[in-house]
C-alpha cells in the first residue's frame, strides 16, 4: 500500500489472508479454503501471482530514487544530473619487440603470455624494429577490465610466431584496466555531484567527464584578485580525467565572460570553433598511509586481511591490489579516525583493532587527516599494513 509512509508491500501471507476474508464473505463462513480444498488451492495460487506483482509494484517505486535504484534504472536518474556510469576500459602499456632490424610491426599485431589460457594484447600503433635491433610499441588489451591488469615480463611471445621476431616482452607492468563501475560507486558519485552550491553545475559536468574521480570549483566574484585568481573568476580542482576532455567541459559549462584561472593550460573550441584558452589545476593528491593490528575471531574469513584492505581502499580511494581504481572521499574530505576504526569492523570477525595513519609512511599516529579544500585523500593497496593476531 502506498500512504504519507511511503510504499509497503503485502507478502504472500497477507493476500491469502485478505483473500481468504473476501471468499468468507461471499460464499459464507463455512467456506473450506484449508490447503487442501478447491477454494484454498484456488485462493493460493491467485496469492502466489499477485505476490510476485506487488514485487515488482516495490521495485517500481524504489527505482524512482537514487538511494535505492540499482542497474539501468540508476543510468537513468544519473542522467537528470548529467551523470553517466563509467565503463570499463582495457588495460594498457607497451611492449619491446625485438628481431630483425627493418622488421614492420603492423597496427594490431597481438601478443600474449606464455601459458596456456593468457590474455591477448594487441600493439595500437605501426612500429618497424630501428637499428638497435628492437622497438618499443604501446599495447591495449582485446577486452576491458582489471583482470587484464598484469605485472611486468608476462606478455613474452606473439599470438602468431614470427622468424624475424626473436623476443617479446613488457619490461613495465599493464595496468588502467577498470571494470564498469559498480552501483554503490555509481550512486556515490551522484550523490556528491548534486551536492553544492552555485557552481554545482560546473562540478557535474566535470565529474561526468570519462576519467575524472573528483573535482571542485572555486568562484571569485569580487571586482579584486582574491587568492590568486582574478576577479569575476573560476577556478577548477580535478583529480585524473584527460586535460582536453576536461577543457571542454569546463567551458561548456562556465558562465559566458568569466575567467578561468588555475596552473594547467588548454586550448579548445568553443561552439562557433574559435580557439579558447581553459585554465584549471589538478588536485593535489594526499597520502595516506596505514597501519592497522586487528585481533580476530573464529568468523574471520581466509582472506580476511585483503578484504579489510580493499574496504579501506573503496572507502579512502585509491588503487587495490586487481588494478581497480576507486573514486574514494570527495575532494577536501578530511581523513576521519573513528570512521577508519568502522570501516575494519565491516569485515566479519574482527575483535578488536588498531589503526594508525600516516602521509609519509614514516611516522605514524592515531588520529585523522586533514584535507585542504584543493587536495584530495589518496590510498592504495600497498600502502595498507596488516598484522593479524
Amino acid at each position: 500500500m502506498l500512504d504519507e509512509k511511503g510504499f509497503r508491500r503485502k507478502t504472500y501471507d497477507e493476500l491469502l489472508e485478505d483473500m481468504e476474508i473476501k471468499a468468507r464473505e461471499l460464499f459464507g463462513a463455512d467456506i473450506n479454503t484449508s490447503a487442501r480444498a478447491f477454494m484454498g488451492l484456488l485462493l493460493r495460487l491467485f496469492a502466489w501471482f499477485l505476490s510476485l506483482a506487488w514485487i515488482i509494484l516495490e521495485k517500481v517505486y524504489y527505482s524512482g530514487y537514487v538511494s535505492t535504484a540499482t542497474g539501468v534504472q540508476l543510468d537513468r536518474l544519473a542522467k537528470l544530473v548529467g551523470i553517466r556510469r563509467r565503463a570499463a576500459s582495457p588495460a594498457n602499456g607497451s611492449v619491446t619487440i625485438t628481431g630483425t632490424v627493418g622488421k614492420a610491426i603492423p597496427l594490431g599485431t597481438e601478443v600474449t603470455g606464455a601459458t596456456e589460457g593468457s590474455p591477448i594484447y594487441q600493439t595500437t600503433e605501426d612500429a618497424t624494429i630501428g637499428a638497435g635491433g628492437n622497438i618499443t610499441v604501446p599495447v591495449e588489451a582485446l577486452e576491458s577490465g582489471t583482470a587484464f591488469n598484469v605485472g611486468a615480463n608476462v606478455l613474452t611471445q606473439l599470438v602468431e610466431p614470427d622468424t624475424e621476431v626473436t623476443s617479446v616482452n613488457n619490461t613495465l607492468a599493464i595496468t588502467n584496466g577498470q571494470d564498469r563501475e559498480e552501483d554503490y560507486e555509481f550512486r556515490s558519485r551522484i550523490l556528491d555531484a548534486v551536492a553544492g552550491g552555485g557552481t554545482s553545475n560546473i562540478r557535474n559536468e566535470l565529474l561526468a567527464v570519462e576519467g575524472v574521480r573528483a573535482a571542485t570549483v572555486f568562484e571569485n566574484d569580487e571586482n579584486v584578485e582574491v587568492d590568486g585568481m582574478p576577479s569575476h573568476s573560476i577556478r577548477a580542482v580535478v583529480l585524473d580525467g584527460d586535460d582536453a576532455a576536461i577543457g571542454s567541459a569546463l567551458l561548456g559549462a562556465k558562465p559566458g565572460g568569466i575567467q578561468t584561472a588555475g596552473a594547467v593550460s588548454v586550448t579548445v573550441k568553443d561552439m562557433s570553433g574559435r580557439d579558447k584558452v581553459v585554465k584549471f589545476d589538478r588536485a593535489e593528491e594526499v597520502d595516506v598511509h596505514l597501519r592497522l593490528t586487528i585481533t580476530r575471531n573464529d568468523a574471520f574469513p581466509f582472506d580476511g586481511e585483503e578484504r579489510v584492505k580493499t574496504s579501506l581502499v573503496q572507502y579512502i580511494g585509491g588503487l587495490d591490489a586487481d588494478g581497480r581504481l576507486y573514486a574514494g572521499l570527495g575532494m577536501g574530505d578530511d581523513i576521519v579516525f573513528s570512521r577508519l576504526i568502522g570501516t575494519v569492523y565491516g569485515t566479519p570477525g574482527v575483535s578488536d583493532v588498531t589503526v594508525e595513519t600516516s602521509t609519509d609512511g614514516v611516522t605514524y599516529t592515531e588520529s585523522s587527516i586533514p584535507v585542504d579544500d584543493a587536495q584530495v585523500a589518496q590510498t592504495s593497496h600497498e600502502k595498507i599494513e596488516v598484522t593479524v593476531s
